[in-house]
This record gives C-alpha cells, structure tokens and sequence, in this order.
C-alpha cells in the first residue's frame, strides 16, 4: 500500500520531540507543521504540496502557499504564513520550486516505492521458479517446491529488515542520537554496529521487527550503555562484521 493510501501518519515521536530545528520553532509554528504534515500525507506527490499556476497570486512563494493552506487549516492567513516563514527559516520544511517538502516524508516514500519495485520483482522470480520446477522430475517436485519457497521466504524476510533497519537508521536519525548522547561520550555508530550484530545473531526475533521497534530497542542499549562506552563486541564479532562488510 502506498504511504499517501494509509489511514495514518508514520510520525517518528523520537525524531518529533528531540529534533533540533524544531524545537527552536514557537507552538504556533508546531501546531501549523504538524497539520501540514497530514496534508502532505494526503498529497499526490508523498510529503510535498504543489503550489499551482492558479494559486500563484503573487510574486512571494510564502504567501501564496499561506494563501493555499489557510483553505485546508484551521487558522486564518496571517497566521498560516508566519508559521511557513519560520519553519523555513529553521529548516524543518524547504522549497523545491513550486513544491513545499518535507524531507524526511519525501525520504520515506522514496524508500517505499523502492520496496514495492523489489516485492514484486521478487514475485515475479517466485512465479518463475514454481514453474520450473513443475516441470522437473515429479521425484523432487515436492522436495524442491519447498526448498526453493523457503529460500524465497528468507530472501523475502531479509530484504524486508534491511528495508525496516535502513528506516529506522536513517542519516538524519543517526544524527539526532549523536546530538542527544555526545555529552554521555557514547560512540553511538559503534553501538549500532554492535546493535546490527544482535539482530544478525537473533534474526528469528530481530528480523520481524518494525523500523519503530527497531528504534526502540536501540534507544534501550543507548540508555543503558556505560559513559564513554564505544561497543560491547568482542573480537570475534569484530571479525563476523568484517566478513559480512566484505560480502564474505
């Protein structure tokens, strides 16, 4: 299912609270994002607003989009505009032309759609296979119907943590961890290297889990990491992230 076709906001409440820009912003400003944010959810192109030929009334962006978005908001123009003002200001939306984004929404149903292309590429490769093997020798064809389902169903699992770990992980989250626990003298990248580990170790447990999960189990060791800790791995596990690094 499409991002924009969820009767719900995937809202990190993590990143919402501890993030930076937006906390330098007036509850003015949040109350207007956070309706925003749903109109994004809600728009053709995921996490962007496209300001039309109709509603280009002026030569201020700012304004025309406030113009716009007082129609859909509860709150009159004024207030609509200086809340945009301020949020670009701060960085917490930008401008791409005619659109109105939001990084990270944009960032999200990129990697959605990515995810939808591999599924069915790998459904396609499932059909494909099933056939083959009905036309194989009728001695093996049960055997080999269900070694081939079971690696796709590996396959299938393995992509989709990669898909929930690389979410959950992101660039601008990662970022946000080494704000919140630089004064802990945490090495958060060793942990998440170690935190990886873990999953790859329990992929029973680990490999079902949600990106949102997945951030919370990892904000658990960071919470109970000893000061200036760097990682719990041991050599051997060292030498397992090594090998998985090189394709090995």
């Amino acid at each position: 299912m499409a991002l924009r076709d969820q009767p719900y906001l995937p809202l990190y409440i993590q990143d919402f609270l501890t993030d930076e820009k937006l906390i330098e912003c007036s509850a003015l400003a949040t109350g207007v994002y956070v309706r925003l944010m749903c109109i994004m959810h809600k728009s053709e192109e995921y996490g962007k607003i496209l300001l039309k030929q109709k509603d280009k009334q002026t030569t201020n962006q700012i304004k025309n989009f406030a113009s716009k978005l007082a129609k859909q908001m509860p709150y009159d123009y004024e207030t609509v505009a200086s809340a945009i003002e301020e949020l670009l200001q701060e960085n917490v939306i930008h401008l791409e032309g005619d659109f109105l984004c939001q990084k990270r929404m944009v960032k999200d149903n990129a990697l959605s759609l990515l995810r939808a292309k591999a599924g069915k590429k790998g459904g396609q490769f499932a059909q494909a296979k099933t056939k083959a093997n009905g036309e194989a020798n009728t001695e093996n064809v049960n055997e080999n119907v269900n070694e081939n389902g079971d690696c796709t169903e590996d396959n299938k699992k393995e992509s989709d943590f990669e898909f929930e770990f690389k979410t959950a992980f992101d660039e601008g989250t990662m970022e946000g961890y080494e704000r919140n626990y630089k004064h802990k003298g945490i090495d958060v990248a060793e942990q998440l290297k170690s935190f990886r580990l873990k999953c790859d170790n329990d992929r029973g447990s680990y490999y079902t889990r949600s990106s949102s999960t997945l951030r919370t189990n990892f904000q658990y060791q960071l919470d109970h990491a000893r000061n200036g800790a760097k990682s719990e791995l041991s050599l051997g596990d060292r030498k397992a992230l090594e090998r998985k690094a090189k394709g090995l």
